[in-house]
């Protein structure tokens, strides 16, 4: 199952909540590669209007698969889903972001609507929106 495919059967899943996790990849030349979409969902914490993030109950996950990639990949951001069409970060989005990235050189925030999905780098300079392409290897 692609990643693409993994979001699209988490959002029709909870699609009455917001929900999300983290991103594992790794930087391939001025591409950036998504190697690992991992869910994180605490069913007391479920809102329809935000996703609140807790990488306590993944942690364990992320060290798992970064170990066994070499270290080849990484902690490269965060996703999480919008209820309805907008794929476009809110300012709570923005702020929790920007927090991250004080510990980190850039980071990607990936959004999944209805029908469409975003991805945005974040950087302690500027924010970007990025243009997401379809592999095989993903």
């Amino acid at each position: 199952m692609t990643n693409i495919q993994i979001l699209n059967k988490l959002y029709a899943e909870y699609k009455a909540y917001e929900i999300g996790g983290v991103l594992l990849g790794k930087k391939v030349n001025e591409d950036i590669l998504i190697t690992n979409i991992i869910f994180n969902v605490d069913v007391e914490k479920l809102s329809r209007n935000k996703y609140v993030r807790n990488i306590l109950g993944i942690k364990d996950v992320m060290i798992d698969i970064i170990e066994k990639s070499n270290y080849e990949v990484d902690y490269i951001g965060e996703w999480h889903t919008h209820i309805g069409i907008s794929t476009v970060f809110s300012n709570i989005d923005r702020k929790a972001m920007i927090e991250l990235i004080e510990d980190f050189p850039e980071l990607v925030l990936l959004i999944k609507g209805k029908i469409d999905i975003s991805a945005f780098l974040f950087t302690n300079k500027s924010i970007r929106k990025l243009t997401i392409e379809l592999t095989e290897d993903i």
